[in-house]
């Protein structure tokens, strides 16, 4: 996730507990509790994407650790809440089927797992309509479906990893862009509706929607690195991915990232340059700039293929 996100995060999951911990003032608003509800899905399925999401895509295809918990763990959400649906329109078959715990999904054989969740999913899936109420709305759907894709034992190659990526990427975007948007033009709404009741639990709601800068601030330097297209007659450039960027002064050296983006925390003032480089590429150095307390520095590297310039 980038600091944005984390920070978003831990907003929405800071409401989640402030609200949860009030559960008897805000179930006299029942939209406010279907409401919440839906947020917890969303934060769920957010921390399982966010679990694939900072793994390399050769990890994808090799560790299977990491993608069986996110699997369990969204699996286990979701059938929770089709499960309340069925209690509550008494289809006791549907019921009965999707009952299983989050310790007896943990305990199921790898090599069954994946089949077991893939049942669920279809005994769910035509229900979604019905479920936007529970909290299973359209991306969290979506989220559980990635989750199963990337534990599929077809997801063995780079390739396949990397369309994986992407649309995991899609979908956590989107999995953000509906959890703010449930908040601005759902719940603020209804937590201003308890304000003369009880103005603590409205003043504290508000106090826990600030997004709150988790480390991420202070005296920074980020940028990104993109390779130039093989063809020295081309304008194309890609992210580079690890590729390696120092800064000359201090010798701290971070990595890019899949989509070449790079960090550098909590950097004292003072004036910095920065080399970039990895193997196949001409080496590059940024010009020096001066990083004031407080400030971001943002430096953008092109580097090129060695090949262009031996041609």
């Amino acid at each position: 996730m980038s600091p944005t996100q984390t920070n978003w995060l831990e907003m929405l999951k800071a409401v989640k507990r402030h609200c949860s911990g009030n559960q008897d003032l805000i179930e006299k608003i029942p939209p406010f509790v279907i409401g919440i509800n839906t947020l917890g899905q969303m934060i769920t399925a957010i921390d399982c994407l966010a679990g694939q999401y900072a793994m390399r895509p050769g990890e994808m295809t090799r560790d299977k650790t990491a993608l069986r918990l996110s699997l369990c763990k969204i699996t286990y959400t979701n059938i929770s809440a089709a499960k309340t649906y069925a209690a509550y329109v008494r289809n006791q078959d549907l019921e009965q089927k999707l009952s299983i715990t989050h310790a007896e999904l943990k305990a199921i054989p790898e090599e069954e797992l994946w089949t077991l969740a893939q049942n669920l999913y279809d005994l769910v899936h035509p229900l979604a309509p019905k479920l936007a109420v529970y909290g299973l709305t359209s991306g969290v759907i979506n989220c559980w479906s990635l989750v199963l894709a990337a534990y599929t034992p077809n997801l063995k190659s780079p390739k396949a990893a990397m369309i994986q990526r992407k649309n995991l990427t899609i979908c956590f975007n989107q999995l953000f862009k509906d959890a703010l948007r449930l908040c601005n033009d759902f719940l603020d709404p209804l937590a201003a509706q308890l304000e003369k009741k009880d103005p603590e639990f409205s003043s504290n709601y508000l106090l826990h929607r600030k997004v709150k800068d988790l480390g991420t601030g202070g005296t920074r330097i980020r940028g990104f690195v993109k390779s130039k297209n093989h063809s020295a007659l081309s304008d194309e450039s890609i992210p580079m991915p690890d590729a390696s960027i120092t800064i000359v002064e201090t010798g701290i050296i971070v990595k890019s990232d899949e989509e070449g983006n790079f960090f550098f925390r909590t950097v004292r003032k003072g004036t910095y340059t920065l080399r970039a480089e990895k193997d196949g590429y001409y080496t590059k150095t940024s010009g020096k700039f001066e990083l004031k307390e407080g400030e971001t520095a943002h430096v953008e590297f092109v580097l090129l293929p060695s090949e262009i310039l031996q041609d």
